[in-house]
Formats: C-alpha cells, structure tokens, sequence
C-alpha cells in the first residue's frame, strides 16, 4: 500500500439558471431577505435543475449542490464554504444581481444557484464534508456529504488488531504484547480485507499528549483481500516509562484505541 496526504485540491465552480416553478403553491423558508425552497445535493445538473439527487459521492465524482431560490431576486449574495472535518476545502460567493438585474417582473421562474465542487485528486472516502451555506450573511444551513468507496472495491473490514514487537512478511505479529521496553519498537499490525481507495491513519499518543512524528497515512491503491497492514513507532529518544496508546482510524472513523505500557 502506498502512503498518501490527505489534503484536497479542488475546482470550484457556480452556475446560475432560471427554471418554470410547479404550478403548486411553493413553500420556503426566509433567510436574508430571500425565499430559499431547496437546497439539494446531486451527481448532475439536467436542464439547469439537480438530477441524481443523493448526497453521497464516489472519490472521483463531482458534488453539486443547488440552492432553489423563489422568484427573480435583483440583489442578494449566496455564500458556501465546503470543509473536511476542519479542514477548509474550498469557498465561492455568488452575486445574484450578474443574473437578476434589470429584472422587472418574473412570473413562474425560479433562481437556482448551482455549485460544482469538483476533485483535483480522489475524495478521501469519509462522512465528514460539509457545506456551510450563508445568504446575505445569514446562516441557511449545514448540509453533510458523504463520499463512499468505489463501487467495484471489496468491502473493507478489520478482523484483527495486535500491538507488537515486530511483523513477518505476510503481517503477521511478532511477540504480540502490551507491554514494551524503552527501547522496543511498538508496532500495530490489522488484518483483514482492504478495498482500493480505503485510507488508514493512526495517531499516537504518550502520556497523553500526541506524537506527531510518528502519525501515519496509508491508502490502499488497489484491492487487498485476506491482507494486512502495519504502523510502526520508535520515538529517538526512547518510550518514557508509563501508559500510552496508539488509534486507529479507517475511512476517518475510529476502529479502537490500544494502550500499552512502558517498563
């Protein structure tokens, strides 16, 4: 498996398009002056509304996310700001007056602000992207997205996780323990089956307080089935005497935490 950083390039685009409302009475809510009816995640846009309606994505595919405003407003500014856990990813702020002006009358038309959040490298396959959209700098909601894995990858799933003193070739533990001498490399081996795209970070802890130098990356680049993976730690200075522990995190979320001791 090769090693990566998770860190998002990304293109971000709008479009804005005008669309016959339903002959229904609309519902809306007001925030910052505007009537917003919708606001909706898809794979495409089709004749200027959102089609594919989901809010989960594969790694490589585009995000839209479409803001259905009531009427032909003259003025006003759509704000989204997208994030990764903390991680800001991206921002665009829409004028609705480069559309709307000079608009007298609208009868039976829609403003639909559609953002295209489009990957430079895969998604990290993770539940934790947000847009955070604001209208005139008013709050109007935060709408998750998800990105799962490929569809033709195996399921991922960890059948096992050991601390050890070392790793054979087919990762397999060597003196499996908890309990480790100051100079003892500590090692935290998983098995188990392991679909392309799948990412893999561990974050170790001494004391409580975190090592950085030792906080580890790996993404699996193809399919991995009955395989398994290592994250390895030997601080310079040697383990200090007392409890640690070591997380594991797949697809950005937590498989367990491990604690160890040092005599």
């Amino acid at each position: 498996m090769k090693k990566f950083l998770p860190v998002i390039l990304v293109s971000l685009s709008l479009m804005m398009v005008l669309s016959a409302c339903s002959s229904d009475e609309p519902s809306y809510t007001t925030v910052g002056g505007l009537d917003v009816m919708s606001v909706t995640y898809s794979k495409a846009i089709t004749d200027g509304e959102p089609t594919t309606i989901t809010n989960e994505f594969y790694p490589t595919e585009t995000v839209y996310l479409t803001v259905d405003i009531h009427g032909r407003p003259e003025s006003g500014i759509v704000s989204a700001e997208a994030y990764w856990n903390d991680q800001f990813v991206s921002s665009v702020d829409i004028d609705l007056a480069d559309v709307n002006s000079g608009v007298i009358v609208s009868v039976g038309e829609n403003t639909y602000v559609s953002i295209t959040l489009t990957p430079d490298a895969d998604w990290p396959i993770s539940k934790n992207y947000t847009f955070f959209v604001t209208i005139n700098g008013e709050k109007l909601g935060e709408y998750p997205f998800t990105v799962i894995p490929p569809a033709d990858a195996i399921p991922s799933v960890i059948d096992a996780v050991a601390l050890a003193k070392d790793v054979d070739e087919y990762f397999n533990p060597i003196d499996s323990t908890t309990t480790f001498a100051a100079t003892d490399p500590v090692f935290l081996v998983a098995n188990g089956d392991f679909g392309r795209d799948t990412w893999f970070n561990v974050l170790w802890t001494i004391s409580g307080e975190s090592l950085v130098d030792c906080n580890t990356i790996i993404k699996a680049d193809q399919d991995y089935p009955d395989d398994g993976l290592f994250f390895s730690c030997e601080p310079d200075a040697g383990w200090p005497t007392g409890e640690h522990n070591v997380t594991l995190f797949m697809n950005d979320e937590l498989v367990g935490t491990y604690p160890f001791t040092v005599e």
